[in-house]
């Protein structure tokens, strides 16, 4: 059985242990614990699940990110990249990308890595001012 790692940024439904929020539509985002779960951001009213695990939510689907989209994983979350940002480090970068909420919904994230791979060549190339 192969495991697809949730990207975020992705429109997903909530069927988890909450039964009053079944159906929900939110923006899956990455959660600030050190587990394997995701933070969700209610689309209609912004309000925040956190902690909640893969299981209990299911992506609305198919490719919703550009051709051009740059695979990223930071810190175990997957991300459909868009360009990068500079740090005042050489080992960390502002990581700006695609959301499905379309019409240039990026968002950014910090990371930092041990040295540059392609995809952050790729990304930094990209680098808009």
């Amino acid at each position: 059985m192969t495991t697809t790692v949730p990207v975020i940024g992705a429109v997903v439904t909530y069927h988890g242990s909450l039964t009053a929020e079944h159906g929900r539509t939110f923006l899956l985002q990455p959660s600030n614990t050190e587990d394997p779960v995701y933070h969700l951001v209610a689309l209609e009213d912004g309000e925040d699940l956190d902690g909640v695990r893969p299981t209990s939510f299911t992506d609305d689907g198919g490719q919703w990110w550009p051709e051009d989209a740059v695979h990223f994983l930071i810190s175990g979350y997957a991300y459909k990249a868009h360009h990068t940002e500079p740090t005042h480090s050489a080992t960390a970068r502002f990581v700006h990308y695609h959301t499905a909420l379309g019409g240039g919904g990026l968002r950014r994230t910090w990371c930092r890595f041990d040295h540059a791979t392609d995809e952050i060549r790729t990304l930094d190339a990209r680098h808009l001012p």
